[in-house]
């Protein structure tokens, strides 16, 4: 696993007092996403909590560091499991359209993902990535030329950016892993997504200790955080004051 810290601004440590630190939302993207994607639903929270700081999670060699505000994971997708499975400490964690388990295999029923399909997914992003990525965007609710990826509206992947999006693949289809005990999460979905179909969600968070789960409609699609990204806030802000 990689160690990462969220940067400069964290809280290490569960005796925080949230109630009277301003909040460091610490951001992280799924599968071929970007932290711009982000952008709607920071703007969002920061009308409605102005304090608030915003952090995009980077790789860090070092370990997690003690500062001042608690520290609130945001996850998109894959980016969720990826921040609660990190080795910082966290005072909460905000789940859009994540999961604990995405292959259908490493679940105790059929939902979730195919095998065959993950490891066809691989094998045809291993020959032609951008043309896997555009697809994947494109089911996932891109579909309008600007809410394309900077990056992968290029001809061209990075061999850095192809590197990562392979490892992620393989993560996905390993991922089966737990939420972390003693953790508040707010859960947001929708009924729709054509990724991470409701039972997934269902199976990974509903009746969990400490998890509130809330439903959106987004319009068959993967992209809650940038098409809803008001009811998005509305729901995080009402979940820290509660």
């Amino acid at each position: 696993m990689r160690d990462q810290s969220c940067n400069s601004i964290c809280l290490n440590g569960p005796e925080a007092d949230t109630q009277n630190l301003n909040p460091n939302f610490v951001f992280k993207s799924g599968w071929a996403g970007q932290a711009s994607d982000f952008e709607p639903l920071k703007q969002a929270l920061k009308k409605l909590i102005p304090e608030a700081v915003f952090s995009d999670w980077q790789q860090e060699e070092s370990k997690p560091q003690t500062c001042v505000q608690p520290c609130i994971a945001i996850g998109h997708s894959l980016g969720f499991a990826d921040l609660i499975s990190s080795s910082q400490t966290w005072q909460g964690a905000i789940s859009l359209q994540g999961f604990t388990h995405f292959r259908s295999a490493a679940v105790d029923s059929c939902t979730g993902t195919p095998s065959r399909l993950l490891r066809q997914m691989q094998k045809r992003f291993s020959e032609s990535p951008e043309k896997v990525v555009r697809e994947f965007l494109n089911s996932a609710g891109f579909t309008d030329s600007e809410l394309w990826p900077a990056e992968f509206a290029l001809d061209q992947l990075s061999d850095a950016a192809t590197q990562v999006l392979s490892e992620d693949l393989q993560r996905l289809y390993e991922l089966n892993m737990s939420l972390p005990t003693g953790m508040n999460i707010l859960a947001i979905a929708t009924q729709d997504d054509p990724i991470v179909p409701a039972s997934l969600t269902e199976y990974c968070f509903r009746g969990k200790t400490g998890v509130v789960l809330h439903w959106l409609s987004d319009g068959h699609r993967h992209a809650v955080h940038k098409h809803q990204a008001q009811a998005c806030a509305n729901l995080i802000a009402n979940w820290l004051h509660t």
